[in-house]
């Protein structure tokens, strides 16, 4: 989508229109994620995602929540990665335009310097009362331009300063929002893989351990189904919560897909990570969530559980293959556990 792109309200009201009946054909959450895909689709400017759902839809699929969210975060959540981008761009530009304005600032010092020196040699020598006047009414122009000058650069800085400051904030909103999934408000898969980059390069170079937890929500379509999407949302975004809640310092929570988590713990072995990863499973077990506007307790969401420690011969990719195999051991031995492999 272009930045420069916008639409009216008329023209942003009737695109939502043709997108909500979309979401609802194809079972998609009703989260903001969702929204901008569709809204994306149907408004027909985001050509690589109308691309991908054009494919699907040709091959008679129903996009799940779990393909919305895939897409969202393949072709949306760029978006963040632009702003960023036009932050650092509009930063620099404002950098630029600031080294300028004082090297203009130090251009006319340096000229004033020079009438100084040329005044102190004009009055040097005698001189009528007349010439003396007129040397002195110019250096005296020339102190007052300089003064004005000055004063026009110190409001220049000022405003360069001010519109830095807004600027670093936006970047640092950009750089939050391109590393926090919307939904559950913990940190997204782009962050996870940064994340992991960090900190097996620290275990290869110090040789302290790194475990992860790979998590699942057990019978996720059937609460979908069952209580629908708009409750599946709130299952997800309470077991994002509770994982969260339950880890510490470094460690890095991160919603890998629709209904999956990844958790990330440095200076952790496998044996610590099962503690970890079954307090947890037992937490959220424990918990009860009520349907929205009701009183209603819905019985007992589980999760399944998968452990990994790195090898430092493993790969990233064979590592989080090890704590995936872990989760399908879980899911094949009865759900509500919590496998090492």
């Amino acid at each position: 989508m272009s930045a420069s792109t916008t639409e009216t309200d008329e023209a942003s009201a009737e695109l939502l229109r043709m997108a909500l009946p979309m979401m609802s054909k194809h079972a998609a959450d009703y989260t903001p994620q969702s929204y901008a895909v569709w809204y994306d689709y149907v408004r027909g400017a985001n050509e690589n995602l109308k691309t991908d759902i054009d494919s699907a839809l040709k091959a008679h699929k129903k996009l799940s929540s779990t393909h919305t969210y895939d897409l969202y975060q393949r072709h949306i959540i760029d978006r963040a990665e632009q702003m960023l981008g036009k932050a650092r761009n509009d930063i620099a530009h404002l950098v630029n335009e600031l080294d300028g304005k004082l090297a203009s600032a130090g251009d006319n010092a340096r000229s004033f310097n020079d009438q100084l020196t040329d005044f102190g040699q004009k009055i040097s020598g005698e001189l009528k009362p007349e010439d003396l006047r007129q040397h002195v009414d110019q250096m005296a122009s020339s102190a007052a331009q300089l003064g004005e000058s000055m004063v026009q650069v110190r409001s220049e800085l000022n405003a360069s300063q001010d519109e830095i400051k807004r600027l670093t904030d936006e970047l640092q909103r950009a750089r939050d929002e391109a590393l926090v999934d919307a939904l559950t408000q913990v940190k997204n898969r782009k962050a996870y893989e940064l994340a992991l980059a960090q900190f097996l390069a620290e275990s290869r170079r110090t040789g302290k351990p790194v475990s992860c937890i790979m998590f699942d929500i057990d019978h996720f379509k059937k609460i979908n189904d069952e209580y629908g999407h708009l409750f599946g949302d709130q299952v997800i975004r309470a077991v994002a919560q509770a994982i969260k809640g339950n880890v510490k310092g470094r460690d890095l929570v991160a919603r890998y897909g629709g209904e999956e988590f990844i958790v990330l713990l440095p200076d952790t072995k496998a044996t610590g990570a099962v503690i970890v990863a079954d307090h947890i499973r037992t937490a959220i077990e424990r918990g009860r969530i009520k349907k929205r506007n009701s009183e209603e307790s819905v019985g007992a969401i589980t999760i399944s559980g998968g452990v990994a420690e790195y090898n430092d011969k493993d790969s990233p990719q064979a590592f989080i293959e090890r704590a995936d195999r872990g989760l399908y051991q879980a899911k094949q031995s009865g759900r509500n556990r919590v496998c090492v492999v």
